[in-house]
Formats: C-alpha cells, sequence, structure tokens
C-alpha cells in the first residue's frame, strides 16, 4: 500500500482539531454544558453540585480540545 504525501514517514500528522475550523466560544460553552448536564444525570441530580459539574466539564472539554494542558 502506497503512502499518501502528507503520511511519508516520519512527517508529522495533523491532528483532528487542526483540521477543524476553530470552534466559537459559543459552541464550547456548549459541549460544556452538555457535558457538565451528564456529569449530574450520572449521580442522578442530586442537587448542590453545579458549580463542581460545570468546573469538571469545562476541564474536560478544554482539555479534549486541546486548549488547556
Amino acid at each position: 500500500m502506497r503512502k499518501q504525501p502528507d503520511q511519508q514517514a516520519g512527517a508529522p500528522r495533523k491532528l483532528v482539531s487542526e483540521q477543524r475550523a476553530p470552534l466559537s466560544d459559543e459552541e464550547i460553552r456548549a459541549l460544556v454544558a452538555e457535558a457538565a448536564y451528564e456529569r449530574a444525570r450520572k449521580r442522578g441530580f442530586a442537587p448542590g453540585h453545579e458549580f463542581e459539574d460545570w468546573i469538571e466539564a469545562e476541564a474536560q472539554v478544554m482539555t479534549r480540545l486541546g486548549l488547556w494542558d
């Protein structure tokens, strides 16, 4: 099987996040909100953890997007 030019040995490969247009702040906020909702759902929506859910979801999304180390 022949390698494509961008897949030559030693050639750096682009990350998926580098191949897409950057997300807007609103799109990132929506991803964080969705992740925070999932965290809350998994613990049965017990009250008193909203801030923790949001902070953890934000860290998860930003790390996944490569915006935080």
